[in-house]
């Protein structure tokens, strides 16, 4: 059964965190202090009420074409070992996907553990969309925090170098403190870009962004999206709508080709239409607790 956590499932939720990843207490301390919230938890429960696998939902907002719109980080993925190969995360991933549609959640956005996980994620409509160690943009907060006179200085300085980014991952005055504790508890060691993957969950709202940026662009778009089903959305005049009918659209997308359109995610490799269309970026995310 998939339900919200609740402060008896808390420490199980902690417990499966730290059988299947192994972080230290350190970390784990301040993970469930600052970022961990039961409604913002689903777990799994088999045997007797036993919370056998969860995932977190973070939530952040990311510049996207000019404007900031919220999205909810996946986090802590696990189930224990014993309860593996029976579709338990794959409950949990879509029963996520569908709480972002109802909490008007446009996006979803993770970081795999390891590489071998990239497939298993596209199971799901992830793609790629954030490279690892992208070197347009290495960032520490060693130097801001050092030579600033409190939280709140050191704060506007960071908060300023990210909004000069498009396709950046923000982070807000709460998740900046956050992030200055776990640096003290590393030393503050450089962060370098991520390897991160983004499902789409609202392609009219994200496709809207784009037109609003590019309105010169026109064309009829059809999604077929493998959990939500086909959509067919125009774009024209700097917005996006909803098509009803079976009109012949202008190309055929999956939501993990748009989800990388619209990031911009390689695309000057890509032929035309999309090259033409959609330019490239250099999306940028990192001090996500890693």
């Amino acid at each position: 059964m998939i339900q919200f956590a609740n402060p008896h499932t808390r420490p199980a939720v902690r417990n499966i965190w730290k059988e299947v990843f192994g972080d230290d207490d350190v970390y784990m301390d301040l993970y469930f202090a600052e970022k961990y919230e039961d409604e913002n938890t689903l777990v799994a429960v088999e045997d007797n009420n036993k919370v056998v696998a969860s995932l977190q939902m973070l939530p952040y907002e990311i510049t996207f074409y000019g404007s900031k719109i919220p999205f909810y980080y996946l986090a802590g993925l696990s189930t224990l070992p014993d309860y593996r190969g029976r579709g338990l995360m794959a409950q949990l991933i879509l029963k996520s996907h569908e709480l972002m549609l109802q909490r008007h959640i446009p996006l979803s956005i993770l970081v795999p553990a390891e590489r071998s996980l990239f497939a298993y994620y596209a199971r799901f409509g992830y793609a790629q969309t954030f490279r690892k160690n992208y070197i347009g943009f290495e960032f520490s907060v060693k130097e801001i925090w050092k030579n600033s006179r409190d939280e709140n200085e050191a704060y506007q300085i960071f908060d300023k170098t990210y909004n000069q980014h498009d396709f950046c991952v923000q982070k807000s005055f709460s998740d900046f403190k956050t992030i200055i504790q776990q640096e003290n508890n590393e030393d503050f060691q450089p962060k370098l870009n991520l390897s991160g993957l983004a499902r789409i969950i609202d392609p009219e709202l994200l496709l809207h962004l784009y037109a609003k940026k590019h309105p010169e662009n026109k064309f009829l778009v059809e999604l077929q999206d493998i959990q939500f089903g086909r959509k067919l959305i125009s774009v024209e005049n700097g917005s996006s709508k909803l098509i009803y009918g079976n009109f012949p659209p202008d190309f055929k997308v999956d939501e993990k080709l748009l989800v990388q359109l619209l990031f911009g995610f390689r695309t000057h490799f890509m032929t035309d239409p999309f090259r033409s269309l959609f330019p490239n970026h250099n999306p940028i995310m990192n001090y996500m607790l890693e």
